[in-house]
Protein backbone atom coordinates (compact mmCIF):
# COMPACT_ATOMS: atom_id res chain seq x y z
CA UNK A 1 0.00 0.00 0.00
CA UNK A 2 1.32 3.55 -0.77
CA UNK A 3 2.06 5.98 1.94
CA UNK A 4 0.67 9.29 1.18
CA UNK A 5 2.16 12.76 2.15
CA UNK A 6 0.94 16.26 1.98
CA UNK A 7 2.15 19.40 1.45
CA UNK A 8 1.65 21.78 3.70
CA UNK A 9 -0.07 25.12 2.59
CA UNK A 10 -0.35 28.15 4.99
CA UNK A 11 -3.09 29.60 3.21
CA UNK A 12 -4.87 30.75 -0.27
CA UNK A 13 -3.65 34.72 -2.13
CA UNK A 14 -4.71 36.38 -4.46
CA UNK A 15 -2.31 38.14 -6.69
CA UNK A 16 -3.01 41.63 -6.96
CA UNK A 17 -0.60 42.41 -9.83
CA UNK A 18 -2.52 43.42 -13.28
CA UNK A 19 -0.83 40.87 -15.54
CA UNK A 20 -2.18 37.73 -12.74
CA UNK A 21 -5.31 39.25 -12.47
CA UNK A 22 -8.34 36.89 -10.97
CA UNK A 23 -5.74 34.40 -10.59
CA UNK A 24 -4.94 32.42 -6.83
CA UNK A 25 -2.40 30.35 -5.17
CA UNK A 26 -1.27 29.34 -1.65
CA UNK A 27 1.37 29.66 0.17
CA UNK A 28 3.57 26.53 1.07
CA UNK A 29 5.64 25.98 4.50
CA UNK A 30 9.01 25.13 4.06
CA UNK A 31 11.70 23.86 6.16
CA UNK A 32 15.45 23.46 6.06
CA UNK A 33 16.16 20.79 2.79
CA UNK A 34 18.99 19.49 5.18
CA UNK A 35 21.63 19.36 2.07
CA UNK A 36 19.24 17.40 0.11
CA UNK A 37 18.73 19.72 -2.29
CA UNK A 38 21.41 22.64 -1.02
CA UNK A 39 23.00 22.50 -4.95
CA UNK A 40 19.37 24.08 -5.99
CA UNK A 41 17.64 25.38 -2.88
CA UNK A 42 18.15 25.61 0.27
CA UNK A 43 14.29 24.87 1.44
CA UNK A 44 12.29 22.42 1.08
CA UNK A 45 8.18 21.93 1.80
CA UNK A 46 7.00 20.31 4.93
CA UNK A 47 5.45 17.04 4.69
CA UNK A 48 2.40 15.45 6.67
CA UNK A 49 0.85 12.14 6.95
CA UNK A 50 -2.73 11.62 5.82
CA UNK A 51 -3.22 11.40 10.19
CA UNK A 52 -1.48 14.75 11.00
CA UNK A 53 -2.56 16.59 7.78
CA UNK A 54 -6.18 16.03 8.63
CA UNK A 55 -5.41 17.13 12.16
CA UNK A 56 -3.42 20.20 10.15
CA UNK A 57 -6.70 20.99 8.25
CA UNK A 58 -9.17 21.18 11.05
CA UNK A 59 -9.71 24.16 12.79
CA UNK A 60 -6.57 24.09 15.49
CA UNK A 61 -4.56 26.88 17.39
CA UNK A 62 -1.11 27.86 16.69
CA UNK A 63 0.46 26.49 19.45
CA UNK A 64 -1.38 22.61 17.80
CA UNK A 65 -0.02 23.96 14.79
CA UNK A 66 2.98 24.69 15.91
CA UNK A 67 3.50 21.31 17.93
CA UNK A 68 2.51 19.31 14.81
CA UNK A 69 5.18 21.12 12.89
CA UNK A 70 7.67 20.29 15.02
CA UNK A 71 6.91 16.99 16.17
CA UNK A 72 5.33 15.56 12.97
CA UNK A 73 6.37 16.99 9.83
CA UNK A 74 8.90 14.21 7.99
CA UNK A 75 11.89 14.47 8.13
CA UNK A 76 14.68 14.91 5.54
CA UNK A 77 15.70 11.29 5.64
CA UNK A 78 12.34 10.07 4.47
CA UNK A 79 12.47 12.42 1.22
CA UNK A 80 14.56 11.01 -2.09
CA UNK A 81 16.06 13.35 -4.08
CA UNK A 82 16.54 13.18 -7.75
CA UNK A 83 18.15 15.29 -10.17
CA UNK A 84 16.03 16.78 -13.13
CA UNK A 85 16.96 18.88 -15.69
CA UNK A 86 16.50 22.85 -16.59
CA UNK A 87 12.94 21.64 -18.41
CA UNK A 88 11.66 20.82 -15.34
CA UNK A 89 11.38 24.21 -14.08
CA UNK A 90 9.37 26.21 -16.52
CA UNK A 91 5.72 26.08 -16.24
CA UNK A 92 5.49 26.21 -20.41
CA UNK A 93 7.25 22.29 -20.61
CA UNK A 94 5.42 19.21 -20.24
CA UNK A 95 5.41 15.50 -21.50
CA UNK A 96 6.94 12.55 -20.32
CA UNK A 97 10.58 13.07 -21.16
CA UNK A 98 10.61 15.43 -17.99
CA UNK A 99 10.93 12.48 -15.92
CA UNK A 100 13.69 10.39 -17.94
CA UNK A 101 16.44 10.02 -15.45
CA UNK A 102 19.68 12.19 -16.02
CA UNK A 103 22.63 11.16 -17.55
Amino acid sequence: MMNLSFCLPLGSSQSRASSLEGMKGCRIITADSGGGMLDVLDRRPVVFGANDARVWLSDVSSEVADQLLQESALPVAEFTWFAVGRAVGNVRNEGAELIDPLG
